[in-house]
Protein backbone atom coordinates (compact mmCIF):
# COMPACT_ATOMS: atom_id res chain seq x y z
CA UNK A 1 0.00 0.00 0.00
CA UNK A 2 2.75 2.41 0.98
CA UNK A 3 0.29 5.12 2.10
CA UNK A 4 0.60 7.26 5.19
CA UNK A 5 -2.66 7.53 7.09
CA UNK A 6 -3.69 9.75 9.96
CA UNK A 7 -6.50 8.08 11.93
CA UNK A 8 -8.71 9.98 14.39
CA UNK A 9 -10.56 7.64 16.76
CA UNK A 10 -12.72 7.90 19.87
CA UNK A 11 -11.13 4.84 21.44
CA UNK A 12 -8.06 2.71 20.88
CA UNK A 13 -6.40 0.08 23.09
CA UNK A 14 -4.59 1.91 25.89
CA UNK A 15 -2.32 -1.06 26.49
CA UNK A 16 -1.73 -4.49 25.00
CA UNK A 17 -4.70 -6.19 26.69
CA UNK A 18 -7.21 -3.35 26.57
CA UNK A 19 -10.55 -4.20 24.91
CA UNK A 20 -11.51 -0.55 24.35
CA UNK A 21 -11.42 0.10 20.62
CA UNK A 22 -9.69 -3.22 19.98
CA UNK A 23 -11.44 -3.52 16.60
CA UNK A 24 -9.89 -0.18 15.57
CA UNK A 25 -6.53 -1.51 16.71
CA UNK A 26 -6.89 -4.64 14.56
CA UNK A 27 -8.07 -2.53 11.63
CA UNK A 28 -4.96 -0.35 11.85
CA UNK A 29 -2.56 -3.26 12.38
CA UNK A 30 -3.97 -5.11 9.40
CA UNK A 31 -3.38 -2.13 7.12
CA UNK A 32 0.16 -1.70 8.48
CA UNK A 33 0.81 -5.37 7.73
CA UNK A 34 -0.11 -4.57 4.12
CA UNK A 35 2.44 -1.77 3.89
CA UNK A 36 0.70 1.31 5.26
CA UNK A 37 2.09 3.68 7.87
CA UNK A 38 -0.56 4.67 10.39
CA UNK A 39 -0.54 7.37 13.04
CA UNK A 40 -3.52 7.32 15.42
CA UNK A 41 -4.79 10.28 17.40
CA UNK A 42 -7.19 9.25 20.16
CA UNK A 43 -8.71 11.13 23.06
CA UNK A 44 -7.07 10.45 26.39
CA UNK A 45 -8.61 8.20 29.02
CA UNK A 46 -7.66 6.49 32.28
CA UNK A 47 -4.50 4.44 31.83
CA UNK A 48 -3.79 5.69 28.30
CA UNK A 49 -0.17 5.66 27.18
CA UNK A 50 1.09 7.06 23.87
CA UNK A 51 3.42 4.58 22.22
CA UNK A 52 4.61 2.81 19.10
CA UNK A 53 2.32 -0.20 18.86
CA UNK A 54 4.45 -1.86 16.22
CA UNK A 55 6.75 -0.66 13.41
CA UNK A 56 4.60 1.60 11.24
CA UNK A 57 1.83 2.09 13.83
CA UNK A 58 1.93 4.80 16.49
CA UNK A 59 -0.81 6.08 18.79
CA UNK A 60 -0.91 9.40 20.63
CA UNK A 61 -3.57 10.06 23.25
CA UNK A 62 -4.71 13.67 23.38
CA UNK A 63 -5.66 15.24 26.71
CA UNK A 64 -8.82 17.35 26.69
CA UNK A 65 -9.54 17.95 30.40
CA UNK A 66 -7.84 17.89 33.78
CA UNK A 67 -6.66 14.50 35.13
CA UNK A 68 -9.55 12.52 36.52
CA UNK A 69 -12.18 14.26 34.36
CA UNK A 70 -11.49 12.54 31.04
CA UNK A 71 -14.43 10.13 31.15
CA UNK A 72 -16.23 10.95 27.91
CA UNK A 73 -15.02 8.20 25.59
CA UNK A 74 -13.70 5.22 27.57
CA UNK A 75 -15.35 3.02 30.19
CA UNK A 76 -18.91 2.13 29.16
CA UNK A 77 -18.52 4.07 25.89
CA UNK A 78 -19.49 7.62 24.90
CA UNK A 79 -23.26 7.00 24.34
CA UNK A 80 -23.63 5.22 27.69
CA UNK A 81 -21.44 7.78 29.46
CA UNK A 82 -23.62 10.62 28.20
CA UNK A 83 -26.82 8.78 29.09
CA UNK A 84 -25.64 8.23 32.66
CA UNK A 85 -23.96 11.64 33.01
CA UNK A 86 -25.51 14.18 30.58
CA UNK A 87 -23.33 17.03 31.85
CA UNK A 88 -20.32 15.30 30.35
CA UNK A 89 -21.53 16.60 26.98
CA UNK A 90 -19.74 19.84 27.83
CA UNK A 91 -16.45 17.95 27.58
CA UNK A 92 -17.09 17.61 23.82
CA UNK A 93 -16.17 21.28 23.30
CA UNK A 94 -12.56 21.07 24.55
CA UNK A 95 -12.27 17.52 23.16
CA UNK A 96 -13.04 18.67 19.62
CA UNK A 97 -10.86 21.78 19.92
CA UNK A 98 -7.73 19.96 21.08
CA UNK A 99 -8.18 17.16 18.54
CA UNK A 100 -8.51 19.59 15.64
CA UNK A 101 -5.33 21.34 16.80
CA UNK A 102 -3.47 18.04 17.22
CA UNK A 103 -4.55 16.76 13.79
CA UNK A 104 -3.55 19.97 12.02
CA UNK A 105 -0.20 19.95 13.81
CA UNK A 106 0.38 16.31 12.83
CA UNK A 107 -0.36 17.10 9.18
CA UNK A 108 2.08 20.00 9.22
CA UNK A 109 4.82 17.88 10.77
CA UNK A 110 4.36 14.84 8.54
CA UNK A 111 3.14 14.22 5.01
CA UNK A 112 -0.03 12.09 4.95
CA UNK A 113 -1.97 10.73 2.01
CA UNK A 114 -5.33 10.61 3.79
CA UNK A 115 -7.10 11.38 7.05
CA UNK A 116 -9.46 8.67 8.34
CA UNK A 117 -12.13 9.25 10.96
CA UNK A 118 -13.42 6.32 13.02
CA UNK A 119 -16.97 7.01 14.23
CA UNK A 120 -19.05 9.56 12.34
CA UNK A 121 -18.86 12.05 15.20
CA UNK A 122 -16.72 13.55 16.39
CA UNK A 123 -13.85 11.73 14.63
CA UNK A 124 -15.40 11.67 11.17
CA UNK A 125 -16.43 15.30 11.24
CA UNK A 126 -12.94 16.36 12.36
CA UNK A 127 -11.28 14.17 9.71
CA UNK A 128 -13.32 15.77 6.91
CA UNK A 129 -12.53 19.30 8.05
CA UNK A 130 -8.82 18.69 8.60
CA UNK A 131 -8.46 16.90 5.26
CA UNK A 132 -10.19 19.78 3.50
CA UNK A 133 -7.92 22.38 5.10
CA UNK A 134 -4.79 20.36 4.35
CA UNK A 135 -6.00 19.32 0.87
CA UNK A 136 -5.84 15.58 1.61
CA UNK A 137 -8.06 12.63 0.85
CA UNK A 138 -10.39 11.51 3.63
CA UNK A 139 -12.64 8.60 4.56
CA UNK A 140 -14.99 7.96 7.46
CA UNK A 141 -15.45 4.53 9.02
CA UNK A 142 -18.81 4.68 10.74
CA UNK A 143 -20.03 2.59 13.66
CA UNK A 144 -23.51 2.24 15.08
CA UNK A 145 -23.06 4.79 17.88
CA UNK A 146 -22.38 7.67 15.50
CA UNK A 147 -25.46 7.00 13.39
CA UNK A 148 -27.69 7.05 16.46
CA UNK A 149 -26.03 10.17 17.89
CA UNK A 150 -26.81 12.04 14.67
CA UNK A 151 -30.37 10.74 14.69
CA UNK A 152 -30.87 11.91 18.27
CA UNK A 153 -29.81 15.51 17.58
CA UNK A 154 -32.36 18.16 16.59
CA UNK A 155 -33.27 17.35 12.99
CA UNK A 156 -31.77 20.46 11.40
CA UNK A 157 -28.45 19.97 13.22
CA UNK A 158 -28.30 16.18 12.72
CA UNK A 159 -28.96 16.43 9.00
CA UNK A 160 -26.43 19.22 8.51
CA UNK A 161 -23.68 17.26 10.26
CA UNK A 162 -24.60 14.04 8.44
CA UNK A 163 -24.37 15.78 5.06
CA UNK A 164 -20.95 17.15 5.98
CA UNK A 165 -19.60 13.85 7.30
CA UNK A 166 -20.87 11.83 4.34
CA UNK A 167 -19.31 14.12 1.75
CA UNK A 168 -16.85 11.47 0.61
CA UNK A 169 -16.05 7.81 1.20
CA UNK A 170 -18.14 6.60 4.16
CA UNK A 171 -18.88 3.16 5.55
CA UNK A 172 -21.18 1.66 8.19
CA UNK A 173 -21.31 -1.96 9.41
CA UNK A 174 -24.86 -3.01 8.42
CA UNK A 175 -27.53 -2.28 5.83
CA UNK A 176 -30.09 -0.95 8.38
CA UNK A 177 -27.50 1.57 9.61
CA UNK A 178 -26.80 2.54 6.01
CA UNK A 179 -30.49 3.24 5.38
CA UNK A 180 -30.70 5.44 8.47
CA UNK A 181 -27.60 7.40 7.47
CA UNK A 182 -28.80 7.78 3.87
CA UNK A 183 -32.06 9.22 5.19
CA UNK A 184 -30.15 11.68 7.37
CA UNK A 185 -27.48 12.74 4.88
CA UNK A 186 -29.22 12.41 1.53
CA UNK A 187 -26.11 10.63 0.24
CA UNK A 188 -26.47 7.24 -1.45
CA UNK A 189 -22.68 6.80 -1.59
CA UNK A 190 -22.44 5.02 1.76
CA UNK A 191 -21.07 1.51 1.85
CA UNK A 192 -21.78 -1.48 4.07
CA UNK A 193 -18.51 -2.70 5.54
CA UNK A 194 -18.37 -4.34 9.00
CA UNK A 195 -15.30 -4.38 11.16
CA UNK A 196 -13.39 -7.64 10.88
CA UNK A 197 -12.10 -9.96 13.56
CA UNK A 198 -8.68 -11.35 14.42
CA UNK A 199 -8.63 -15.15 14.09
CA UNK A 200 -8.05 -17.25 17.17
CA UNK A 201 -4.37 -17.86 17.97
CA UNK A 202 -5.42 -21.38 19.02
CA UNK A 203 -6.22 -24.17 16.59
CA UNK A 204 -9.91 -24.89 16.25
CA UNK A 205 -10.24 -28.39 17.65
CA UNK A 206 -13.30 -30.53 16.85
CA UNK A 207 -15.83 -30.33 19.66
CA UNK A 208 -17.58 -33.47 20.78
CA UNK A 209 -21.24 -32.68 20.20
CA UNK A 210 -23.70 -33.94 22.77
CA UNK A 211 -25.74 -37.02 21.80
CA UNK A 212 -29.32 -35.78 22.12
CA UNK A 213 -28.57 -33.21 24.83
CA UNK A 214 -27.31 -35.63 27.47
CA UNK A 215 -24.62 -33.22 28.72
CA UNK A 216 -24.97 -29.69 29.98
CA UNK A 217 -25.09 -27.00 27.31
CA UNK A 218 -22.14 -24.58 27.52
CA UNK A 219 -22.87 -21.02 26.40
CA UNK A 220 -21.18 -17.69 26.93
CA UNK A 221 -21.51 -13.92 26.74
CA UNK A 222 -18.59 -11.67 25.76
CA UNK A 223 -18.82 -7.89 25.99
CA UNK A 224 -19.30 -4.79 28.09
CA UNK A 225 -21.86 -5.08 30.86
CA UNK A 226 -23.97 -2.07 29.88
CA UNK A 227 -27.75 -1.73 29.44
CA UNK A 228 -27.86 -2.09 25.64
CA UNK A 229 -26.39 -5.60 25.95
CA UNK A 230 -29.65 -6.84 27.46
CA UNK A 231 -28.10 -9.67 29.47
CA UNK A 232 -30.99 -9.78 31.96
CA UNK A 233 -33.20 -11.55 29.38
CA UNK A 234 -30.77 -14.44 28.98
CA UNK A 235 -30.28 -14.69 32.74
CA UNK A 236 -34.04 -15.23 33.13
CA UNK A 237 -34.07 -17.82 30.33
CA UNK A 238 -31.13 -19.75 31.80
CA UNK A 239 -32.79 -19.83 35.23
CA UNK A 240 -36.07 -21.00 33.73
CA UNK A 241 -34.29 -23.86 31.95
CA UNK A 242 -32.50 -24.81 35.16
CA UNK A 243 -35.78 -25.01 37.04
CA UNK A 244 -37.20 -27.21 34.29
CA UNK A 245 -34.29 -29.65 34.72
CA UNK A 246 -32.51 -28.54 31.52
CA UNK A 247 -29.52 -26.76 33.06
CA UNK A 248 -27.38 -24.46 30.96
CA UNK A 249 -23.94 -23.23 32.03
CA UNK A 250 -23.48 -19.54 31.16
CA UNK A 251 -20.08 -17.82 31.40
CA UNK A 252 -20.25 -14.02 31.43
CA UNK A 253 -16.94 -12.59 30.20
CA UNK A 254 -16.67 -8.83 30.58
CA UNK A 255 -17.11 -6.00 33.00
CA UNK A 256 -19.09 -2.79 33.26
CA UNK A 257 -21.52 -0.78 35.36
CA UNK A 258 -24.30 -3.39 35.22
CA UNK A 259 -22.22 -6.24 36.60
CA UNK A 260 -23.44 -5.94 40.19
CA UNK A 261 -27.11 -5.79 39.25
CA UNK A 262 -26.92 -8.69 36.80
CA UNK A 263 -24.77 -10.83 39.05
CA UNK A 264 -27.32 -10.43 41.84
CA UNK A 265 -30.12 -11.82 39.64
CA UNK A 266 -28.07 -14.71 38.20
CA UNK A 267 -28.78 -18.33 39.06
CA UNK A 268 -26.29 -20.94 40.24
CA UNK A 269 -25.27 -22.06 36.73
CA UNK A 270 -24.16 -18.54 35.72
CA UNK A 271 -20.54 -17.52 36.29
CA UNK A 272 -19.34 -13.91 36.06
CA UNK A 273 -15.61 -14.20 35.39
CA UNK A 274 -14.69 -10.58 34.60
CA UNK A 275 -12.80 -9.27 31.60
CA UNK A 276 -10.50 -11.74 29.89
CA UNK A 277 -7.75 -10.98 27.39
CA UNK A 278 -5.62 -12.79 24.85
CA UNK A 279 -5.46 -16.56 25.18
CA UNK A 280 -7.71 -16.53 28.24
CA UNK A 281 -10.51 -14.97 26.23
CA UNK A 282 -10.07 -17.47 23.42
CA UNK A 283 -10.09 -20.41 25.85
CA UNK A 284 -13.62 -19.38 26.82
CA UNK A 285 -14.76 -18.89 23.21
CA UNK A 286 -13.46 -22.32 22.24
CA UNK A 287 -15.33 -24.10 25.04
CA UNK A 288 -18.78 -22.68 24.26
CA UNK A 289 -21.47 -24.39 22.19
CA UNK A 290 -23.23 -21.06 21.65
CA UNK A 291 -22.54 -17.36 22.10
CA UNK A 292 -25.45 -15.26 23.40
CA UNK A 293 -25.83 -11.72 22.02
CA UNK A 294 -29.03 -10.51 23.75
CA UNK A 295 -28.80 -6.87 22.70
CA UNK A 296 -31.87 -4.69 22.85
CA UNK A 297 -32.93 -1.55 21.06
CA UNK A 298 -32.71 1.62 23.07
CA UNK A 299 -34.39 5.00 22.98
CA UNK A 300 -35.19 6.36 19.50
CA UNK A 301 -34.33 3.02 17.89
CA UNK A 302 -30.70 2.93 18.91
CA UNK A 303 -29.17 -0.50 18.35
CA UNK A 304 -25.80 -2.15 18.00
CA UNK A 305 -23.97 -2.64 14.74
CA UNK A 306 -22.20 -5.95 14.16
CA UNK A 307 -20.42 -6.88 17.43
CA UNK A 308 -16.90 -8.16 16.86
CA UNK A 309 -17.47 -10.62 19.72
CA UNK A 310 -20.17 -12.27 17.59
CA UNK A 311 -17.67 -12.78 14.77
CA UNK A 312 -14.98 -14.06 17.11
CA UNK A 313 -17.29 -16.63 18.66
CA UNK A 314 -18.65 -17.75 15.30
CA UNK A 315 -15.13 -18.11 13.93
CA UNK A 316 -14.45 -20.98 16.35
CA UNK A 317 -17.88 -22.58 16.08
CA UNK A 318 -19.72 -21.01 19.02
CA UNK A 319 -23.13 -20.59 17.37
CA UNK A 320 -24.41 -17.00 17.85
CA UNK A 321 -27.91 -16.55 19.26
CA UNK A 322 -28.87 -12.93 18.68
CA UNK A 323 -31.47 -10.29 19.45
CA UNK A 324 -31.61 -6.57 18.80
CA UNK A 325 -28.95 -6.41 16.04
CA UNK A 326 -30.68 -5.57 12.73
CA UNK A 327 -28.78 -6.61 9.62
CA UNK A 328 -26.92 -9.50 11.24
CA UNK A 329 -28.80 -12.17 9.26
CA UNK A 330 -26.24 -12.56 6.49
CA UNK A 331 -23.57 -13.66 8.98
CA UNK A 332 -25.66 -16.42 10.59
CA UNK A 333 -25.89 -20.05 9.47
CA UNK A 334 -29.57 -20.49 10.43
CA UNK A 335 -31.03 -17.01 10.94
CA UNK A 336 -34.60 -18.24 11.46
CA UNK A 337 -33.43 -20.25 14.48
CA UNK A 338 -30.69 -17.91 15.72
CA UNK A 339 -32.64 -14.64 15.84
CA UNK A 340 -34.75 -13.93 18.94
CA UNK A 341 -37.03 -11.00 19.69
CA UNK A 342 -35.88 -8.28 22.08
CA UNK A 343 -36.64 -9.27 25.66
CA UNK A 344 -38.32 -12.55 24.60
CA UNK A 345 -37.49 -14.96 27.44
CA UNK A 346 -39.58 -17.75 25.86
CA UNK A 347 -37.73 -17.24 22.58
CA UNK A 348 -34.38 -17.53 24.33
CA UNK A 349 -35.51 -20.74 26.02
CA UNK A 350 -36.50 -22.18 22.64
CA UNK A 351 -33.23 -21.14 20.99
CA UNK A 352 -31.08 -22.59 23.77
CA UNK A 353 -33.19 -25.75 23.74
CA UNK A 354 -32.69 -26.07 19.99
CA UNK A 355 -28.89 -25.96 20.35
CA UNK A 356 -29.05 -28.40 23.25
CA UNK A 357 -31.15 -30.89 21.30
CA UNK A 358 -28.98 -31.16 18.19
CA UNK A 359 -27.53 -34.59 17.48
CA UNK A 360 -23.86 -35.08 16.58
CA UNK A 361 -24.28 -34.69 12.84
CA UNK A 362 -26.51 -31.62 13.11
CA UNK A 363 -24.20 -29.95 15.61
CA UNK A 364 -21.10 -30.60 13.52
CA UNK A 365 -22.73 -29.27 10.35
CA UNK A 366 -24.06 -26.15 12.10
CA UNK A 367 -20.68 -25.41 13.63
CA UNK A 368 -18.92 -25.76 10.25
CA UNK A 369 -21.46 -23.52 8.54
CA UNK A 370 -21.13 -20.95 11.34
CA UNK A 371 -17.36 -20.70 10.87
CA UNK A 372 -17.71 -20.54 7.08
CA UNK A 373 -20.28 -17.75 7.25
CA UNK A 374 -17.98 -15.23 8.96
CA UNK A 375 -14.71 -16.30 7.32
CA UNK A 376 -14.72 -13.41 4.76
CA UNK A 377 -14.35 -10.90 7.61
CA UNK A 378 -11.17 -12.36 9.10
CA UNK A 379 -8.09 -10.18 9.36
CA UNK A 380 -5.62 -9.99 7.74
CA UNK A 381 -7.24 -11.12 4.45
CA UNK A 382 -10.16 -8.70 4.91
CA UNK A 383 -7.64 -5.83 5.08
CA UNK A 384 -7.09 -6.14 1.33
CA UNK A 385 -10.59 -4.85 0.71
CA UNK A 386 -10.10 -1.89 3.10
CA UNK A 387 -6.76 -1.16 1.46
CA UNK A 388 -8.44 -0.85 -1.92
CA UNK A 389 -11.36 1.19 -0.56
CA UNK A 390 -9.12 3.73 1.14
CA UNK A 391 -7.06 3.95 -2.02
CA UNK A 392 -10.18 4.82 -4.02
CA UNK A 393 -9.99 1.77 -6.27
CA UNK A 394 -13.17 0.09 -5.07
CA UNK A 395 -16.51 1.53 -6.18
CA UNK A 396 -18.76 -1.00 -4.43
CA UNK A 397 -17.29 -2.11 -1.11
CA UNK A 398 -20.58 -3.75 -0.11
CA UNK A 399 -19.95 -6.44 -2.74
CA UNK A 400 -16.97 -7.58 -0.67
CA UNK A 401 -19.21 -8.42 2.27
CA UNK A 402 -22.10 -10.00 0.42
Amino acid sequence: MGRRLLVIASSFPRHGEDLAGHFVGHWCRSLVDRGAEVDVLCWHGPGACSRQVQPGLRVRFIRYAWPGAEHLFFGAGAPENLTEHPLRAWLAVPAVAVMVAAALDACRRRSYDAVIGHWLVPGGLIARWVAEVMKLDSAVVGHSGGVHVLGALPEVIGRAIARRVCRGATSVPTEPLRKRLVALSGSEDIEVAPMGYAPSPMSVEPKLPKPGGSDRLRVGFLGRLVPIKGLETVLRAVERLRQSQRPVTLDVVGTGPRRGRWEAMAGETVHFVGAKYGLEKWHYLHRWDALVVPSKKGAKGRHEGLPVSLLEGASVGAVPLVSGVPGVEKWLARPTRQLIGDGDVDGWCRALGWIDGLDRGESTALRARTMQQVAPLAWPSYARWWQQWIGGRVTSPSSRTS
